[in-house]
């Protein structure tokens, strides 16, 4: 073995010797050319010079200390054969070109091979080549690409930047440790093989307009961190596996999974981190499975408190575990799926723009945080019988949310619908509060399910601005609370196509028909047995209403105003008082509706009964009473009794009903009033009626004089 220290200059490296190799630093040429049995040196004194290989070159070591020159490898290799020593130095003083390939192609098991690039910078950095043995290997910082095809030792961990490809040998050992590998190629593709080895040691990609694709699945230890700083991880369809995923920052960064997903492994503490996602993209599935099994500490799922969009937020599935799981606060999500996990979640406010599935195994945390399901895109809700006690808000335009299984939300907590669509999809929904009050573009899709509605004391239903809001299906709400607590409002709007079904189905509580103008297609409060009250009693019903005999009728005010408007324009719509005064006035004002008492009515002696449009049906054999009777209007519009050819009574204790445009059938007129219906006046006698005087009063005479004559239905003056 011998030393050879190039003093050449500027020339080639090849089978001529010359005078280019000395046995010392600057020595005298004329050595022979170096073979794998010689240590090589190329120092300060081999000058700023460049270096060409001719051939492929051999040595037993290579050094590059204080050399400032440039070595071009132009389409060859150097081969270096040491072992159990440092059998290569670089250095940041000179420069490379071509293959730059180092190959070490000692076959042994003795001792460590220790190869030190020396810092070099990714234009000069060399690609290291390890073609055999069984020895370890330790490589240090910075190299070009690392090649172990045919190495079947041990890998020793240590910090390095690798700036091109790194391909692991399937019979080589990786040994674990805390030094991190950095890929840090700025640009091209670069290729990662690990031929089915754990990396047990941290990982970085950090390489702004690199790529690094994988070649098959690689897995990095369950207690080590893959950190994505910058460039594109191009996972190329094959599954990534690692303990913590981290790539919080702003540098541009991106991830191509194509059909391959994410798994993360580790337990307790903060497993995936992409808090702040500015700059961060990704294509393919995005999808995140967080696999550990066991029942330790907390795992912690943060992303997107800064740069998250609908179009960069990943899916995270959490597996497996019994452990507890955060969804860090104020984070945004797309899918959330916990099929497999048995643990628990904690409340915390999150946005979701994809699907939330969870198991029947796990426990769901309650608290007064808000999960919010927001984008334009279809998802769905799995709830799998578990409760969701917290706040929940639906707000995306164009964004539908489909329920997969019957939804419940605690009694306490508030389903709001801001915008989009909640598809109930036949399966029946439950929560304390529902509020969908805004002019937003927003639906829902009932089939048929319904809504039930358990809250108490507080507004329970709140849809007052009904601007943009409609609704397919049932359109049902329950109100379920069984209390006597508090007063429950119910203040909804809209029109005749988009206005809700109410039952009051329980409780002895006060409910509350609040706000003014309000709007309902049907109330009925069948099993209700408190106080049904009102703001002011101003409100339209487009459907019916059932009262019980059980309910207390009152005002939430000093006043009673109203009046309760029917509005239907189509169908037999009924009205079911069981003996209640109604404590304000009613008014029917629908075209093409017939709206049918089911049992008397009663009005309180303040208060009229109006018929601007429509047909109202008193009950046969009842006698009706109300403060007043009055018509409204052109129209013409109908009184009959709810059974052709039975009397219906209706009752006026004093004054003149003068009524126009009615055709009356069926109906007694009683009570003390005088119950004019004139046909001078566009009104019907249709027939069975007793009561009402059908007259017509005329101006007679063409002087200046005028005179009135009344004829009566029984012809009297």
């Amino acid at each position: 073995m011998a030393n050879r220290y190039w003093v050449g200059g500027t020339d080639t490296w090849d089978a001529t010797a010359g005078l280019k190799w000395a046995l010392t630093s600057g020595g005298i040429g004329g050595q022979a050319v170096p073979t794998s049995s010689d240590t090589v040196f190329f120092d300060a004194n081999s000058g700023a010079n460049t270096v060409t290989l001719g051939a492929n070159a051999n040595c037993l070591t290579l050094t590059m200390t204080g050399f400032t020159g440039t070595l071009a490898f132009s389409t060859f290799k150097i081969s270096i054969a040491g072992n159990n020593a440092t059998v290569y130095v670089g250095a940041t003083t000179f420069s490379t070109s071509g293959t730059k390939l180092l190959e070490f192609t000692y076959s042994g098991a003795t001792g460590t091979r220790t190869i030190s690039p020396a810092g070099s910078t990714e234009a000069n950095a060399v690609n290291i080549s390890v073609i055999a043995g069984t020895d370890i290997v330790s490589i240090g910082n910075n190299l070009a690409s690392i090649d172990f095809t045919g190495f079947s030792g041990t890998f020793s961990n240590a910090a390095k930047t690798i700036y091109g490809n790194l391909t692991i040998s399937t019979g080589m050992t990786l040994s674990a440790g805390t030094g991190i590998i950095t890929f840090g190629a700025t640009s091209g593709t670069k290729t990662i093989t690990t031929n089915g080895k754990t990396l047990d040691f941290p990982v970085i990609f950090n390489g702004v307009g690199g790529i690094f694709q994988l070649q098959d699945a690689m897995t990095v230890g369950s207690t080590r961190t893959i950190n994505l700083t910058s460039g594109t991880l191009d996972m190329n369809n094959k599954n990534l596996t690692c303990g913590i995923f981290s790539s919080s920052g702003t540098a541009t960064r991106s991830i191509t999974f194509g059909t391959a997903g994410i798994y993360v492994t580790g337990s307790s503490g903060t497993i995936f981190n992409i808090d702040t996602a500015t700059s961060f993209t990704y294509t393919g599935s995005g999808n995140f499975y967080f696999t550990y099994s066991g029942s330790t500490g907390t795992r912690g799922i943060f992303f997107g408190a800064l740069g998250a969009s609908q179009t960069n937020v990943p899916n995270i599935y959490v597996n497996a575990g019994s452990d507890t799981v955060t969804l860090e606060a104020g984070r945004i999500y797309k899918t959330v799926d916990f099929t497999g996990f048995t643990g628990t979640l904690t409340n915390v406010s999150i946005t979701l723009y994809g699907s939330l599935v969870l198991s029947t195994g796990m426990t769901v945390g309650s608290g007064a945080n808000t999960v919010t399901f927001v984008g334009s895109l279809s998802n769905q809700i799995t709830t799998n019988g578990q409760t969701l006690d917290f706040p929940i808000t639906f707000g995306g335009t164009g964004g539908t949310w489909q329920l997969q299984d019957a939804m419940t939300v605690g009694s306490t907590r508030t389903i709001t619908l801001t915008s989009g669509t909640l598809d109930m999809n036949n399966k029946n929904l439950t929560c304390g509060f529902f509020g969908t009050s805004n002019s937003n573009i927003r639906s829902i899709a009932f089939g048929t399910a319904q809504i039930y509605v358990t809250g108490n004391n507080g507004g329970i239903w709140t849809s007052g601005t009904a601007t943009n809001f409609s609704y397919t299906g049932t359109g049902i709400i329950n109100a379920t609370y069984s209390g006597s607590v508090g007063t429950r409002s119910i203040g909804a709007g809209g029109t005749e196509t988009n206005s809700l079904n109410f039952n009051i189905t329980a409780g002895s509580d006060i409910v509350s028909i609040s706000g003014t103008s309000k709007t309902y297609k049907s109330i009925n409060l069948t099993g209700f047995s408190g106080t049904w009250s009102s703001d002011n009693w101003i409100y339209t019903i487009y459907g019916s209403l059932t009262i019980p005999a059980t309910v207390t009728a009152t005002s939430a005010t000093s006043t009673y105003t109203g009046p309760i408007t029917f509005g239907a324009t189509s169908a037999t719509n009924t009205i079911t008082t069981s003996g209640l005064t109604i404590p304000t006035g009613i008014t029917f004002n629908g075209v093409g509706s017939t709206f049918q008492f089911q049992d008397a009515l009663t009005i309180g002696s303040s208060f009229a009964l109006t018929l601007i449009n429509g047909t109202v049906q008193l009950k046969s054999g009842a006698t009706n009473t109300v403060g007043s009777f009055a018509t409204s209007g052109t129209n013409i519009k109908g009184l009959q009794a709810s059974v052709a050819g039975s009397q219906a009574t209706l009752s006026q204790a004093s004054g003149t009903v003068s009524v126009s445009y009615l055709s009356i059938k069926d109906s007694a007129a009683t009570g003390g009033a005088v119950w004019q219906a004139y046909t001078t006046n566009n009104n019907t006698d249709s027939g069975n009626n007793t009561g009402w005087d059908f007259g017509s009063i005329f101006v007679l005479g063409s002087d200046n004089n005028v005179r009135l004559r009344s004829f009566t239905q029984r012809g009297r003056d």
